[in-house]
């Protein structure tokens, strides 16, 4: 079994995740790196492994990854991990849409409905579709998880995404 192929990212389509938004442009400080040939992960220090359908998946549902559940994080990557460890097809948005949907939870504050600033996003299987799909298991209950937040240095030469503190401008029309 073959764990890694080699990255068919280019130069030219991390320059159209940029002009996106989805990632900072390129600059002196070498904010990404395009793969050259490698055939494994083997990132420079200072830098961590991504990949484009993640972030296209956050861009195309306005969304910031602190936004998003710990359960919905493990839906994308177990998705992803479908697609490219098993059906060896790169991640399908229509198959994603086939398979799941995406809602806003708001939590009651004060007798007051409101959008929390992290963790509002949930992905779900759609029930319809659950036999047709892998089992995962997921937490029922994971309010705790949004107390284990840390401080951790944002540096230039390796920008992490910003956070707002702001909810997504709406619902977007194609959820």
């Amino acid at each position: 079994m073959v764990l890694w192929l080699s990255s068919d990212v280019t130069h030219s389509r991390l320059g159209g995740l940029v002009a996106k938004g989805l990632l900072c442009p390129l600059t002196n400080a070498v904010e990404w790196i395009a793969p050259r040939g490698d055939r494994a992960p083997s990132p420079p220090y200072g830098y961590i492994v991504s990949f484009m359908h993640f972030h296209e998946l956050l861009h195309h549902y306005w969304i910031e990854l602190q936004h998003l559940n710990p359960n919905g994080i493990q839906q994308i990557s177990a998705f992803i991990t479908l697609c490219d460890g098993y059906l060896w097809i790169p991640p399908h948005f229509e198959l994603w849409k086939y398979f799941f949907s995406v809602q806003l939870q708001k939590s009651k504050v004060d007798g007051i409905w409101v959008i929390p600033p992290i963790g509002y996003i949930g992905i779900h299987l759609h029930q319809i579709r659950v036999d047709q799909y892998m089992d995962i298991h997921l937490k029922k209950y994971h309010k705790l998880c949004h107390r284990s937040w840390f401080y951790i240095r944002n540096c230039d030469h390796a920008h992490l995404s910003d956070i707002t503190g702001q909810p997504m401008p709406g619902n977007p029309c194609v959820w």
